[in-house]
């Protein structure tokens, strides 16, 4: 079963394009608090080079 056969309920009126559109926003929407509220933390973030920074967040979020 995909995953998204849970919701598809709630979403039963909505064409498979936008329902991706809808989840990717949402998606992004959360990593940009998530990373938002890390760099609040971590001010050592700001300065390391915006490559590393970036191969770290993404290794964050494999981890």
């Amino acid at each position: 079963l995909p995953p998204s056969a849970g919701a598809r309920g709630k979403y039963s009126v909505v064409s498979q394009g936008q329902r991706d559109a809808v989840d990717s926003r949402r998606c992004k929407h959360q990593r940009t608090r998530w990373v938002k509220s890390r760099s609040r933390v971590n001010k050592a973030a700001s300065k390391t080079s915006l490559p590393e920074t970036a191969a770290n967040l993404s290794h964050d979020l494999q981890a």
